[in-house]
Order: C-alpha cells, then sequence, then structure tokens
C-alpha cells in the first residue's frame, strides 16, 4: 500500500490505491479525478451507475476525428464531383454547339435525313448537359445506385470499359521497355 503521509507532488490532492486490492471508496466505484483529471479528458471513465468502465476518453476522441474526417473527406468529394459535373456538363454543351454548327455542312454534303440525325444528336447532348448541369453530386451518386441495381451486367460491362481506358491511360504515359523517360534507348 501507498505511503499517504509523504508530501504528494504539485497537483495531487489523493493517492489512488492499487486495483489489486480490491477496495472501493464511498464514490459509488467510482475514481474520483483531481483538478488536473478535470480539465482533460480521462482515459478511461465510469459509469457511476452500473459500475463499468469505458474508453470514452480516448476511444471518444478517436470516434469524433474519424467522424470529423469521413464529413470532411465527404465534403471534399461533393465539391469534387460538383466541379466535374458542370465541367462535363460545359463539355457536352460545346459538343452539342459543334455537332450544331456542323447540321448546314452535313444536310449540303449528305440530305436532309442525315442533317435530321445530326440535329436529334445535338438536342439529345444539349439535353443531357442540361440535365447534368442540374444535378448535385448526391442526385448523381442515388442514379448510379438505382443503375447498379436495375441492371447490373451493364454496370460491371460499364466499369470493365472504364478500367480498361485508365489502363490504357496510364500504359500510354509510361516509357517503352528498353527506353528511358527522355525517349532515348538503354
Amino acid at each position: 500500500m501507498a505511503d499517504t503521509t509523504n508530501k504528494l507532488p504539485e497537483g495531487t490532492d489523493t493517492t489512488i490505491e492499487p486495483a489489486a486490492t480490491g477496495t472501493t471508496r464511498a464514490t459509488g466505484g467510482a475514481t474520483s479525478l483531481t483538478a488536473t483529471d478535470r480539465s482533460t479528458d480521462a482515459l478511461v471513465t465510469t459509469d457511476e451507475d452500473t459500475g463499468s468502465t469505458s474508453g470514452g476518453g480516448i476511444r471518444g476522441m478517436i470516434s469524433n476525428v474519424s467522424t470529423k474526417a469521413r464529413d470532411e473527406a465527404a465534403g471534399r468529394a461533393r465539391g469534387f464531383v460538383g466541379d466535374t459535373l458542370k465541367s462535363g456538363s460545359t463539355t457536352l454543351g460545346n459538343i452539342s454547339s459543334l455537332i450544331g454548327d456542323t447540321v448546314a455542312q452535313i444536310e449540303e454534303k449528305l440530305g436532309p435525313q442525315y442533317a435530321g440525325y445530326a440535329r436529334t444528336a445535338s438536342d439529345t447532348v444539349q439535353r443531357y448537359a442540361t440535365t447534368l448541369e442540374n444535378k448535385n453530386p448526391d442526385e448523381l451518386v442515388d442514379d448510379a445506385r438505382d443503375l447498379v441495381r436495375k441492371s447490373p451486367a451493364v454496370a460491371l460491362a460499364g466499369a470493365a470499359i472504364l478500367g480498361f481506358g485508365l489502363v490504357r491511360l496510364l500504359k500510354a504515359g509510361m516509357p517503352e521497355e528498353g527506353t528511358r523517360r527522355d525517349g532515348t534507348k538503354n
């Protein structure tokens, strides 16, 4: 047992009994806190009603940090997706304008039937651009989930095509085997 007659270090009110003694204090089983402990999170908190302990201090801090990090990441992802939606809709609008500008030439060279196809394509691309511009990221995610639920084969095929395109893009950026980054042979 600790000697309580010695002078305790500054900021210490009492000596805590060792856990192996099995003694409890008059606080109902809860460990009493010093003034220093009250100003900071305790590592382990004790429920005074049940006497059970939980890692509320550290566990709570980790939970709070992970929740904040998750919320911040979701906010950044929404912002990134929102920016991408705007640039994508602008690009689709430009493509629609390009198709619309060539309708007269198509009609002149290929006839009115093909010009009608080009007008329809231009209108369809413009409609998609407008729809994309008016969507928020959460609606887009919900639409993607609905597409996957309704037709998983289409979603899987789209993912495979996207993966193939990504691999091709990465391979195009890598130097050929036997060459250096500056293009000279080894």
